[in-house]
């Protein structure tokens, strides 16, 4: 992913709320997306820790983010044909 920083914080910010830590001992960086769904459930893509820099770890949090999209779009795909052969 060639994109600066501003952009891609544009992108995570689509998928929900950012939050940035920083290790201060030796200076690495986690990111954690919290998607913004149904109240009292909480949904988290992250980074993992020790990337060495903003932007890593903000790559590895989006790539997060879109697999779990990915899976969930799967899972209620799968859930929609099952109900709909049951119906018939």
């Amino acid at each position: 992913m060639n994109k600066n920083l501003g952009e891609l914080f544009d992108i995570a910010q689509q998928y929900g709320n950012i939050t940035l830590f920083q290790c201060s001992k030796d200076r690495t960086f986690n990111v954690r997306i919290t998607f913004m769904t149904i109240n009292h459930a909480e949904l988290i893509a992250q980074s993992g820790y020790r990337h060495d820099t903003i932007s890593k770890a903000l790559i590895k949090a989006i790539e997060k983010a879109e697999e779990i999209v990915i899976s969930l779009k799967e899972t209620v795909g799968t859930k929609y044909k099952l109900l709909k052969n049951d119906s018939s």
